[in-house]
């Protein structure tokens, strides 16, 4: 939570900010985000030039509130939480995201694709550490670890729901994830010419 003497700097920049000319809601953005005391995901949510409804995903898989089987058999809602990716061990978050043999493939791809190599098995630890950073390759890292999250999410819920409209199969769910990052990266104009390269 907030400080009183934070809330009372806000307060008064957003007065003097109301009575300027011009309003400036990027100094008003970088006043919040200067926050010092930032949750340990914090650089996973700023300057993420990800689709919002992607963003959405990323912050709920960071505070643990994805509806996974597990989860809602803890709430009373469910009985079965056999995971319907692999249909080997339970769906918790971790499982999910980076332990199912269907998800793992997925980020072994799209990590592939942006040429990144990890060390060891991809998990949530990693990704915020290598979400620290400036420059265009942790931007695209950052865009492309929240399009993942959003993707598998999807495709776990067309599994479920057997809507197989948009999410066939894992190649199809690379292919959405690897368009979305092209797409979203492409409206930045100082990402296009790495976007390219990648593509080439």
């Amino acid at each position: 939570m907030a400080r009183k003497n934070d809330i009372g700097r806000i307060e008064n920049f957003w007065n003097n900010m109301r009575n300027q000319k011009k309003f400036s809601m990027m100094k008003v953005y970088n006043l919040l985000i200067k926050d010092k005391n930032r949750v340990d995901w914090y650089h996973m949510m700023a300057h993420n030039f990800a689709s919002p409804r992607a963003k959405v995903v990323l912050w709920l898989v960071c505070q643990n509130r994805l509806l996974t089987k597990v989860r809602m058999k803890n709430m009373g809602m469910l009985q079965n939480t056999i995971c319907e990716m692999c249909k080997e061990e339970d769906e918790d978050l971790d499982h999910l995201m980076f332990k199912c043999k269907g998800t793992s493939t997925i980020w072994q791809e799209i990590l592939k694709w942006l040429d990144v190599k990890i060390d060891n098995n991809i998990d949530m630890a990693w990704i915020k550490r290598n979400y620290k950073g400036k420059g265009w390759q942790n931007a695209l890292l950052k865009a492309a670890v929240t399009e993942v999250f959003y993707e598998i999410w999807m495709y776990r819920k067309s599994k479920i729901f057997g809507n197989k409209r948009f999410y066939r199969d894992i190649q199809g769910v690379i292919r959405n994830t690897i368009d979305s990052i092209v797409y979203k990266g492409w409206m930045k104009p100082k990402y296009r010419n790495h976007i390219v390269n990648i593509l080439m």
